[in-house]
């Protein structure tokens, strides 16, 4: 897809993907991957709007706030890295989320 079809980015860096994706509860969550695989990446992404960002962790699935409200995501990822960050309306309340799978 385009960028510009983007509902958060205006634009990307090189070498820079990202998927948005939405839960069936309605939640924003975006998957940022650095697509080079010898250099690290570090970027500012602006966004279309003021966010909280909360980062999923990689090990436990928990997420943690880490920007209460901003328009930008500051990345810093390893070569082939890449983050998972729930994003929210920063208007709107705070709250986090946990997924159980049921049989």
């Amino acid at each position: 897809d385009r960028i510009a079809d983007s509902t958060l980015f205006t634009e990307l860096p090189r070498r820079c993907s990202v998927g948005e994706f939405t839960d069936g509860y309605g939640n924003s969550y975006v998957m940022l991957l650095n697509r080079d695989y010898e250099k690290p990446l570090s970027a500012e992404l602006q966004m279309k709007g003021e966010f909280r960002l909360y980062e999923v962790s990689k090990t436990h699935g928990g997420q943690s706030v880490i920007a209460d409200s901003t328009h930008v995501i500051k990345l810093e990822l390893a070569p082939g890295d890449a983050v998972l960050l729930r994003v929210q309306d920063a208007k709107d309340e705070a709250f986090t989320c946990e997924y159980k799978l049921t049989e």
